[in-house]
């Protein structure tokens, strides 16, 4: 499951049109500020902008959704 962000991360670096923010984006998005994130244990200004954003609308569709996804 952890391995998701990688994957995806993976897939898009290489993609021609996709600027690389996109794929740090997938690879940083269950970072956490303290460092006890996912996969690289990032913290604060070492996470990208856009991945905090995405984390944030993870986070409360994991909160208002019944999708049973999980919030890690």
């Amino acid at each position: 499951m952890k391995r998701h962000a990688i994957y995806g991360y993976e897939l898009l670096k290489n993609i021609p049109g996709i600027p690389p923010s996109i794929a740090l984006t997938a690879l940083q998005h269950h970072e956490r500020e303290d460092g006890q994130g996912y996969p690289q244990g990032k913290s604060g200004k070492d996470i990208h902008l856009h991945a905090k954003i995405v984390a944030i609308a993870d986070v409360f569709h994991a909160m208002s959704s019944s999708s049973g996804h999980a919030v890690l």
